[in-house]
């Protein structure tokens, strides 16, 4: 990202120095698309900046989406864009709403996707979503609704097929069709990539009105590991960590390996056993050090199921 502070993007500072504004619209833009009749046929809110990563100096992955920008969707995320846009433009607050809802979708035709609970998803709960279809013409519509849910790459790279449905929608005058889709774990949790990042396509189209196409993604949060460190590390001897693992599928978790990474530790793959569902499981390790140092240790599990799942620890190492 460069020089631009990180602060001064999360707070929409735009004409901060050094590409502030530029580095603001590389984690925040919105996408529009537009025919030749400048009638909008998409829009994304969240398809941009949805994953900011870098490396840590022990080779594990450091997600840094947080510190540039508010969760997607939220109020935050879009009073900062609205702030954005008034420092841009020179716009009064009132009249930088105005330009946003005028912008972000045509007046008589709208898609809303709305996750139907506020928090974050874990992976192994049910996903759901509502598609709602507004017609506000004066005469009934009929509108053919196209769903497309799939597993995505943190790149943008589309993933495995998780639900393809079509519908048609014949919606009365001023009024809405509302429909929900529910997403058992089961149907997803074999088909995610790493990132756990579920992409849901929705295509509208009507005779009246250009096909119109919306996106949303859904994060699913991984588990982490509990590690529990046993006595104190002292130069040659054993020193043992427990790591704890809590299956939240409802199905077991096969294929399973732990990898232990550290600066001057070599990474270690330990094959285990299977993990019945819902089961917790603590599993023991034993560290050996050759210097008096302060180490940071990473445990990386992976299954079939489950996909760097990760905790760490940082552990002094005593002479005696």
């Amino acid at each position: 990202m460069g020089p631009a502070s990180r602060a001064a993007v999360k707070a929409a500072e735009v004409n901060f120095k050094y590409d502030t504004g530029f580095a603001y619209g590389e984690v925040n833009a919105d996408i529009i698309h537009r025919n030749y009749r400048n009638e909008v046929t998409g829009y994304f809110e969240n398809s941009i900046g949805k994953l900011m990563l870098s490396k840590g100096l022990d080779g594990d992955v450091i997600d840094l989406t947080s510190e540039y920008k508010h969760p997607e969707g939220s109020l935050e995320e879009r009073m900062s864009f609205n702030h954005a846009i008034k420092l841009i433009y020179g716009l009064p607050q009132v009249m930088a709403v105005t330009r946003l809802a005028h912008n972000k979708r045509p007046r008589d035709l709208a898609v809303n996707l709305t996750n139907s609970n506020s928090k974050q998803y874990s992976i192994g709960s049910k996903v759901y979503f509502d598609v709602l279809v507004r017609n506000k013409f004066s005469k009934p519509r009929l509108f053919n609704v196209s769903i497309d849910v799939y597993s995505l790459y943190y790149n943008g790279k589309r993933g495995n097929d998780i639900l393809k449905h079509f519908y048609r929608a014949n919606v009365p005058a001023n009024s809405e069709n509302v429909r929900r889709y529910e997403i058992d774990p089961k149907d997803y949790i074999y088909k995610l990539v790493p990132f756990s990042i579920v992409r849901v396509d929705i295509l509208l189209k009507s005779a009246q009105r250009s096909p119109f196409k919306q996106s949303f993604d859904i994060k699913l949060k991984r588990p982490t590991l509990i590690i529990k460190p046993i006595g104190r590390a002292v130069i040659g001897k054993p020193f043992y960590v427990d790591v704890q693992l809590l299956n939240p599928l409802q199905v077991p978790i096969t294929k399973c390996m732990f990898s232990v990474q550290g600066i001057r530790l070599n990474a270690d793959h330990h094959l285990v056993k299977s993990v019945k569902p819902f089961e917790n499981r603590i599993y023991r390790f034993a560290l050996v050090f050759d210097e008096a140092i302060t180490e940071n240790v990473v445990f990386s599990f992976t299954s079939n199921e489950l996909h760097q799942i990760q905790g760490s620890i940082e552990i002094k190492v005593n002479r005696k």
